[in-house]
Formats: structure tokens, sequence, C-alpha cells
């Protein structure tokens, strides 16, 4: 079995019980829960080990660097007492951001 495992978006994983879908915990212990019994990070995989959802995921790129400006305003709009619920929601937060001219993403 081999030891790395590339995803689609060229991203290396390391094939561990770590990185595996099967991996769980109880309460302090990494454990398998195909009933291989407590597991370290990085023991070696069984047979069994396929890769979890997230990982397969992982450099996928479509996602976007939110301008820390933008985050502050947010924040700060959220903090104030005098709006309503509706005026919070982050597509309202969002529309008073732009019209005011600032950029959202970086």
């Amino acid at each position: 079995m081999k030891e790395k495992y590339k995803n689609g978006h060229g991203i290396v994983i390391k094939q561990c019980c770590a990185s595996c879908i099967h991996c769980g915990f109880d309460k302090v212990f990494r454990i398998c829960m195909k009933g291989h019994g407590h597991v370290a990070p990085y023991d070696p995989m069984c047979d069994e080990w396929e890769i979890k959802p997230g990982l397969l995921r992982a450099g996928r790129g479509d996602g976007k660097v939110k301008n820390p400006e933008y985050l502050r305003y947010l924040l700060a709009e959220n903090d104030r007492e005098n709006l309503s619920l509706e005026e919070r929601s982050v597509s309202a937060v969002r529309a008073r951001y732009t019209a005011q001219g600032g950029k959202i993403y970086l």
C-alpha cells in the first residue's frame, strides 16, 4: 500500500489513520471505527483506508480572501445595538459596505 495520496487538486495527503474516514475519537484516544483498536495519529494504515471527504476538497481554489477592512466593518456592524436582526444580516451589511465603495474581496 502506498504511503501518500494525491487528491484531484494536486495536494499530497499522507495515508495514515489521521487522514482516514474511519478514524474517530474515544474521549482521549484516536481510534479506528472499523474495530482495529486505539491508534496514534500517524500509525501505518490498514487495508481499509479511505480518504476523508474534506481532504479530497483540499486545494480546490475557489475560495476568496476577504478584505480585512470589510471584516472589521462586519464586526462593528454586528456590535451596533440599534440595528434590527434584518439589518444585521450579512447580506444587508455587505450591501451597505459596497454602497460606500468598499471592496469585500482582496
